[in-house]
């Protein structure tokens, strides 16, 4: 009785006269119990005539329920007729209440009843009521009804996807319902329609499985199994935020089913660069192209290229370390092939190094971190061996073999057109001093020469922040103390007695209270503070207060030193410096947040280090005599020290030091005996790895100069004729310094906003000088049924993600004309 009014009442909000016509007597006593406010009832028995008046003439504004306790009449013996054609007839059956319910004529009834456990449930009823149309044919209710049990958007690929989404997590509740509601045969038939997809006894992992192998058979220019839905089908999936992870726990699975592995093995890697449907396949190319570079088989150009071009491959998200890896080790096989170590005095060394050499140090650096980003992945172990082997025999010994020759030559530490660390203050802070203006120095431990250039590519990614790169050579020895007092203002640099606790004026310059009161007698309103302090004042009412009480601020961070000194986490270093350009970046925009716009960043020393365990003949027999100060793997400070063949004495006086001690610098890379010392991560001696560091000056301008490189497509028709098009892109200018990657979506799509292809995401972000390698193909497949826009425009869109978010903007759009035909047509799912 409750279900019969309530329908009643949804009705009467659309209609004022509702037509019952009842078989069942037993209902006609709900009838005299249905009460609905505004309606009036009427028992109609051989009185139409009178009831016709009351409708029409005497009440035309009233709502009226008329009861007939028989079938509805022919039309030719209805009086009613008229009136029952513009008014709802109302039905108390099962299947008639659930029409009504749906607000769909009588003529969907057989549906409703093929259908009838579909609505045993009301929540499922009551969805499909929401998102059903009055003109909907009967395909469209049954995909509808399928969108309902599995929570997913009335069209077939959301829909399959949500049904592939229950198969990878073992799950087929909505599949037995749809078979309970004898949705089936309908779901199989359309799936036979649209992918070509046969079997007997069809299942969902079945149909899954087969699939992945047509995509796999597809990319080996083999015949597949399955339609070309199935390839845009698949592209879709991988492109799909919500299903990926089910996608790629079935391609583990479906991998093994299959023997992809075997199947893989008989082809040329080169032969499977397209084919991303299993990850196996990326293993594949990534062992082959990994063991191509070792030995030299691989163009650097070429391999170059080919790396490039799987940064727009599915599975790179989850292999990108493994291929970054790769490219930095071709980075540094290129370098070290080309190195010539042609320079005849230090400043022309120095300039080298500064120029080109610390390139392979960068190199070596990010392999190093990649490599430890893969967990030291076996499939890079021989990479991994020869970099090491290239890196320290090829490079770093011989480069600072030759160093050392010339260092041994001069009588003082001095370098011809070079700026030297002593002089810093003088030269880079005093100017902003005179001109009254605030100045912040960021004094990194440890940042050698070769972090400051990637310091400064990253520095120059961010909005707004402009900054360039000087170089300094440190004092000797490079180590912490001497380097963070050469670096305070000071007319001589001296010792403490019998320590090697290091002056400036007569000063301790031993942590950070001392190091303010060095600057402040040089200018009363300076400061010395730790970075973790400066960042802990994290208002910008509490940071811009602290700021406006000095106008020079020195600020220490200790991130790669601290990691880098201690024999137990020495080999993290390389994660050290990551976190410490990351660090760095926050301090520049903490500074920033707070009205500083001029900063200078440089570093007290460099470092020596070497990832693999040292050999015996790393290390140098030193005799050890005379009063010895400081020891370490690098230098000896002392008196009366003795000079051997494997160290370079030198006296205070020939450092630029007020002192009567000695030092002895260990020659070329060699470490010195110390007990529980690191020996891999080294610092103190006179390297160029260790002497040469930046001077980064920043600073931050007041309109964002950041863009993005252009996108073009190199346009050779206008006219679709075939279910494949290839498209070349073009990146018209190069990525550098405020010109970034730019990173987008690209599909056809019809006039109505419908994908009529698969969808893929490309990086544009060469830095080639060369054009053609700023070229990108990729060749879509359109979906079966696009014969049907026909002679119809239709647009190539590129895309590109809104900042933080998963949804797209339109980039840029370009037409084509569609003439297509096929020799079968395929209905719409």
């Amino acid at each position: 009785m409750n279900k019969i009014t309530s329908t009643l009442e949804k009705i009467f909000k659309d209609h004022r006269l509702v037509f019952w016509y009842n078989t069942d007597e037993s209902l006609s006593f709900d009838f005299n119990e249905i009460e609905i406010e505004g309606v009036k009832k009427i028992f109609v028995d051989n009185n139409e005539f009178g009831v016709k008046y009351l409708v029409v003439k005497q009440e035309p504004n009233q709502k009226f329920l008329l009861y007939f306790n028989k079938p509805k009449p022919e039309d030719s013996e209805n009086w009613l007729l008229d009136l029952n054609l513009s008014g709802y007839e109302f039905y108390t059956d099962q299947s008639s209440l659930i029409l009504q319910d749906l607000k769909l004529p009588q003529e969907y009834k057989q549906l409703v009843q093929n259908h009838i456990a579909f609505f045993k449930h009301a929540k499922r009823t009551e969805k499909l009521a929401e998102i059903i149309l009055s003109d909907d044919s009967e395909k469209k209710i049954r995909i509808k009804m399928l969108s309902v049990i599995c929570g997913s958007e009335p069209n077939a690929h959301q829909i399959i996807l949500s049904l592939f989404s229950d198969l990878s997590k073992d799950k087929d509740d909505n599949y037995k319902l749809i078979t309970d509601c004898n949705l089936a045969p309908f779901f199989w038939s359309e799936i036979e329609k649209l992918f070509n997809y046969k079997s007997s006894n069809p299942s969902i992992l079945d149909f899954a499985l087969e699939l992945f192998k047509s995509n796999f058979e597809h990319y080996l220019d083999r015949l597949p199994g399955l339609s070309k839905e199935s390839i845009v089908f698949i592209s879709r999936w991988q492109d799909s935020a919500k299903f990926q992870r089910d996608y790629d726990e079935l391609a583990e699975r479906f991998a093994e089913d299959l023997q992809i592995d075997t199947k893989i093995n008989s082809f040329d890697y080169k032969k499977l660069l397209k084919n991303n449907i299993f990850s196996t396949t990326e293993k594949r190319i990534l062992s082959s192209l990994a063991s191509e570079i070792l030995k030299g088989i691989i163009k650097h150009e070429e391999a170059k290229e080919l790396l490039r071009n799987r940064e727009d491959g599915y599975w790179y998200k989850d292999y990108a370390t493994y291929y970054q890896a790769l490219d930095h080790a071709l980075d540094l096989f290129y370098l070290i092939e080309r190195l010539q170590l042609n320079f005849n005095s230090l400043e022309e060394g120095y300039k080298n190094y500064t120029e080109s050499y610390f390139k392979i140090d960068l190199a070596y650096r990010k392999f190093l971190l990649e490599y430890y980003n893969t967990n030291n992945s076996p499939l890079l172990a021989e990479i991994a061996a020869q970099v090491e082997k290239l890196y320290s025999n090829k490079y770093l010994l011989p480069l600072n073999d030759k160093w050392q020759q010339l260092v041994d030559s001069c009588p003082q530490w001095k370098i011809d057109n070079a700026d030297y660390q002593k002089d810093f203050y003088s030269k880079y802070i005093d100017p902003f001093v005179v001109k009254d203006q605030k100045v912040f120095v960021i004094i990194s431990d440890s940042l050698r020469y070769e972090i400051g250039q990637e310091l400064l590519a990253r520095i120059l990614k961010e909005n707004r922040f402009f900054a360039d790169i000087d170089s300094m050579f440190t004092t000797l020895p490079s180590y912490t103390k001497l380097g963070m007092a050469a670096l305070l203002p000071h007319s001589k640099l001296s010792y403490k007695a019998e320590s090697d606790e290091v002056l400036c004026d007569d000063i301790s310059s031993n942590g950070t209270a001392n190091r303010s009161r060095i600057l402040q007698k040089n200018i009363s309103d300076s400061i010395a503070i730790q970075a973790d302090e400066f960042l802990n004042k994290n208002t910008r009412l509490e940071g811009r207060e602290f700021v406006k009480s000095y106008s020079v601020f020195y600020i220490y961070s200790n991130t790669i030193d601290k990691i880098g000194d201690d024999v137990d986490s020495e080999t993290k270093v390389i994660k050290a410096v990551e976190d410490e350009i990351e660090n760095i970046i926050r301090l520049l925009k903490h500074i920033v947040n707070c009205n500083g716009t001029n900063v200078i960043i440089t570093s007290d020393h460099g470092f020596i280090y070497q990832n693999q365990k040292l050999e015996e003949s790393d290390f140098s027999e030193l005799g050890r005599s005379g009063d010895i100060i400081k020891d370490s793997r690098r230098f000896i400070i002392g008196k009366n020290l003795k000079e051997e063949s494997v160290v370079k004495k030198f006296l205070a006086k020939d450092l630029g030091i007020e002192s009567d001690f000695e030092f002895l610098i260990t020659k070329s890379i060699n470490r010195l005996r110390v007990k529980r010392a690191g020996s891999r991560y080294v610092h103190g001696g006179a390297s160029l790895q260790e002497i040469v560091i930046p001077v980064i000056k920043f600073n931050k301008k007041r309109i964002g100069e950041i863009d993005f490189v252009d996108v073009d497509i190199i346009r050779s028709f206008s006219k679709i004729t075939s279910n494949q098009v290839t498209i070349s892109f073009y990146q018209p200018d190069i990525v550098q310094d405020k010109v970034q990657a730019r990173e987008l979506r690209v599909g056809f799509y019809s006039n109505d906003n419908h994908l009529l292809s698969d969808q893929s995401t490309l990086i544009f972000n060469s830095s080639s000088d060369e054009a053609t390698q700023r070229e990108k193909k990729y060749k879509f497949t359109l979906i079966s049924n696009v014969n049907k826009y026909n002679n119809q425009d239709v647009f190539l869109r590129l895309e590109e993600r809104i900042q933080s978010t998963n949804q797209f903007k339109l980039y840029k759009e370009f037409p084509y004309k569609m003439f297509i035909s096929f020799t079968k047509d395929f209905d719409e799912f």
